[in-house]
């Protein structure tokens, strides 16, 4: 399988579960973002996914690295939005 393949695979067998997942973490962070900021995160996480391709790919969970590398770029969104607020 071509990393293109594999990249699409894990692509569209996480988005929509990944996408509920960090919408319940912002809201557990008591912060409320937009959905297109939510959007933003997602694509950077699946950017960091392309980028960390050859590595992430020996990971028999890629969505457990998924989430927490959504959530960490969730989080440092919601820091960049807010500075102020204490998360």
């Amino acid at each position: 399988m071509s990393d293109i393949e594999w990249f699409e695979k894990v692509y569209t067998s996480t988005y929509d579960k990944l996408y509920k997942q960090l919408a319940v973490t912002s809201i557990v962070a008591m912060n409320r973002i937009l959905k297109k900021e939510l959007e933003d995160c997602l694509q950077e996480t699946y950017l960091a996914l392309w980028e960390n391709r050859e590595k992430v790919k020996e990971y028999e969970n890629v969505y457990g690295w998924l989430v927490v590398v959504g959530e960490r770029r969730l989080i440092d969104c919601i820091r960049t939005i807010r500075p102020y607020e204490y998360i």
